[in-house]
């Protein structure tokens, strides 16, 4: 069967809902305008870090079952996770310092299901629907980056505003890259599986960006 031609594009389509919904919550909204709370912030970031954290491992793994397959992507994924996790490591590290954030003791339910979520995937499923699964933090994240430094400007927002750097880091030209890239492997893995695989690749899309959006929602 010949599939449409962007598999990716039916992929954001079918969050379109949810990524407004995303835009558009309290979380984003008081961050463009810089009136987050501080508090609800420095939540935010303890609860990513730990996110993170396991995002190294599922990339890790993921790295490690291409390499057996195709070398190229396995680095390229290995790569991806050093160079854009180590950006938003240096981002939260910024904000740490700035406002003297601790660590968090034990992850808030919505970011335990989704990492639980991911690692159940990437050791269990087709290489195919881990990479989807996985892609959401990257693309959802990068998009938003994007439209909120464009509204950002648009708006002629305050330059003060205390989460400037936070924007900054999702719409920065490296992770611009990367995401893109990695939405090209997707395509391209989406192009050689069957149908039902490609649903199980929807499906896992489409559950990752619902757990984005709960975490915006949950830790305000």
């Amino acid at each position: 069967m010949e599939i449409d031609k962007k598999f990716t594009e039916s992929l954001w389509l079918g969050i379109t809902d949810i990524y407004t919904e995303v835009f558009e919550c309290d979380f984003i909204k008081k961050l463009i305008q810089g009136t987050l709370s501080k508090n609800i912030f420095c939540n935010y970031i303890m609860q990513d870090d730990l996110y993170l954290k396991d995002d190294i491992k599922a990339f890790g793994e993921l790295a490690q079952r291409l390499n057996d397959i195709k070398d190229s992507e396995g680095e390229f994924f290995k790569k991806m996770s050093d160079d854009c996790i180590a950006s938003e490591q240096f981002m939260h590290n910024y904000y740490e310092k700035k406002y003297n954030i601790g660590f968090a003791d034990k992850k808030i339910p919505v970011i335990e299901e989704y990492t639980h979520y991911l690692m159940e995937v990437v050791e269990n499923e087709e290489i195919a629907i881990a990479q989807a699964a996985l892609l959401p933090c990257y693309w959802v994240y990068n998009s938003i980056g994007q439209r909120i430094y464009n509204h950002y400007k648009k708006e002629k927002i305050n330059e003060n505003n205390p989460y400037k750097e936070w924007i900054e880091a999702y719409n920065d030209s490296n992770y611009d890259a990367y995401t893109k890239k990695f939405i090209q492997i997707v395509e391209d893995s989406a192009s050689i599986v069957d149908d039902k695989t490609r649903k199980k690749m929807y499906d896992a899309f489409y559950k990752s960006t619902v757990f984005e959006l709960r975490f915006f929602k949950e830790i305000y």
